[in-house]
């Protein structure tokens, strides 16, 4: 018997197509989530390099004005302030240059002050400021405007950014002493009142007294370091510009060599008539010298003027090359609208070897004499003046020399000081913080 194989129809034999339609949908929803995503993360990027280059720019610029500013303190207060704004506005910002603000009482954007190196603090501060510091803001409260981003577009509202930077001028050390005031037990006092007093080198000021330091009636104390161990009065903020500082106590004097006066010869000073030159030789004028008229000349030697000093008026002038002249005690160096230049010695001058550097002096340390410059004065000396407790006035009159040691500098009217060479002294200008 023969048993046939049974087949199965074909119906039952295919099988239903695949949904084609819906695997393709899918793709293309992932590609769209995918590329959204990634859209989002490179918005988000490019974002994020727009903050990260906006807090560049703020940091860049505060930096820059910062130390702009700390170099236009060795003119003033305003010079600063004008090259911290300046400087800042050469910087790109946020869709404009950037713009710091300044107050009168110094609290805005750029800020002058004092920096702290031991506490690593900034002082704001405008009497005598070496510091500055520079906030740049990219805030929507500020002219500079918040940073404008998509995302935070969409909320209708910009990003704040912000960076500062703190720049000091500090004097490199050391500083040549040109000016010290110092009357631990006295009166010591350096008065400008009105007057103005210039030097590139350290004016140390130390006194047991009230007002050691007295700036007045818009005088101007501009000077490399000044090192005050006593007190302060000051009738605007700008009237002090220099490196200062508050030590416990100041180093000591240099030591007085006391001027060898043992063999000088005693003699007169002649009276001159008219405008005639009068040739003085060293020794000793135990009268001093009283003149209206004459150009009197001193060379190669120690003068030593007596109880009655040096009084010129008129017409009268001095010269002095390679000579120190000596003030006795209570004696005085008086110039009433009259001209005096003074040199200091020479090296060739073993006699004045021991007082090189020097113009005049005192007797001795504590030797009360006076320096008295009135009614359009000069006093010009190419060395020091050493006068340990010499009372020095000026009134509307003019004195330079290369340093000076004084007990009391009153500066009035539109007297002017000027202290040291001319030469600048240098400074570090850094960034601190």
């Amino acid at each position: 018997m023969t048993s046939v194989p049974m087949t199965l129809g074909k119906r039952n034999s295919i099988r239903p197509p695949r949904p084609c339609h819906r695997s393709g949908l899918a793709i293309i929803l992932t590609v769209i989530v995918v590329f959204i995503i990634v859209i989002v993360f490179l918005a988000m990027a490019i974002e994020y390099s727009r903050l990260l280059e906006m807090k560049e720019r703020a940091q860049t610029a505060s930096e820059a004005s910062s130390l702009a500013a700390v170099q236009g303190l060795a003119q003033s207060t305003t010079a600063a302030r004008l090259a911290g704004i300046s400087t800042a506005a050469q910087n790109p910002g946020n869709n404009q240059s950037v713009i710091v603000t300044v107050t009168p009482d110094n609290q805005g954007d750029l800020v002058l002050g004092r920096w702290n190196s031991i506490d690593g603090l900034f002082e704001p501060n405008l009497l005598a400021p070496s510091a500055a510091r520079t906030l740049v803001k990219f805030h929507k409260d500020h002219p500079n405007g918040a940073v404008d981003l998509f995302f935070a577009g969409l909320l209708g509202q910009g990003v704040d950014v912000s960076a500062f930077a703190t720049a000091e001028r500090r004097p490199d050390q050391p500083v040549p002493e040109q000016l010290r005031i110092q009357k631990p037990n006295g009166d010591g006092t350096l008065h400008v009142n009105g007057g103005e007093l210039i030097m590139n080198g350290d004016c140390i000021i130390e006194s047991g007294s009230p007002s050691s330091l007295r700036i007045t009636n818009e005088g101007i104390l501009r000077a490399t370091q000044i090192t005050l161990a006593g007190d302060l009065e000051v009738d605007r903020n700008d009237s002090i510009m220099g490196y200062l500082t508050y030590p416990q106590s100041t180093t000591p004097p240099s030591t007085f060599i006391t001027p060898s006066l043992d063999g000088l010869v005693e003699r007169v000073a002649r009276e001159a008539i008219g405008d005639e030159i009068i040739r003085l030789e060293p020794g000793l004028y135990p009268q001093g010298l009283n003149a209206q008229n004459g150009d009197y000349r001193l060379k190669g030697g120690v003068y030593f003027f007596g109880k009655n000093g040096i009084f010129l008026s008129g017409t009268a002038s001095m010269r002095s090359r390679d000579a120190i002249i000596v003030l006795d005690k209570n004696a005085s160096f008086v110039i009433d609208g009259s001209q005096v230049v003074l040199q200091n010695s020479s090296p060739e001058n073993q006699g004045l070897e021991p007082w090189q550097g020097i113009s005049l002096c005192s007797r001795q340390a504590t030797t009360d004499c006076a320096i008295r410059l009135t009614n359009g004065a000069l006093l010009a000396c190419s060395g020091r003046i050493i006068c340990p407790k010499g009372d020095v006035l000026l009134n509307d009159s003019r004195l330079s020399s290369s340093g000076m040691h004084a007990g009391t500098l009153e500066i009035e009217n539109d007297a002017k000081v000027t202290l040291g060479d001319d030469t600048p002294h240098p400074h570090t200008i850094r960034i601190v913080q």
